[in-house]
């Protein structure tokens, strides 16, 4: 596997939904997959104060020349379940929220 997990000093990102609501993700890394560029989340304030495993989310990204981040769903389930695989392995066994 050629993929390698980047994990920068701590990064806070707000998501905007649909329906008007957003949450701060603290942001785990990237990582790619199959050619891919894919982003691990966790919810912020879950990242400090639960003694529990931590909720992971992944998303497909790019990042633009100017640091920008796009963040989108991963819309096939087949797809995401093998890039939770991937960051599984990449990571020593961090489960993933499918």
């Amino acid at each position: 596997m050629d993929n390698e997990f980047e994990n920068q000093d701590v990064e806070v990102v707000t998501l905007e939904f649909e329906d008007g609501e957003s949450e701060e993700f603290e942001v785990i890394g990237t990582f790619e997959h199959e050619g891919d560029t894919y982003i691990a989340l966790t919810p912020y304030d879950d990242a400090e104060d639960s003694e529990d495993e931590p909720l992971i989310y992944l998303f497909a990204c790019s990042i633009e020349e100017d640091g920008y981040l796009d963040i989108f769903d991963i819309e096939d389930d087949d797809l995401y379940e093998a890039v939770a695989r991937s960051f599984e392995e990449l990571t020593g066994g961090n489960r993933v929220n499918i």
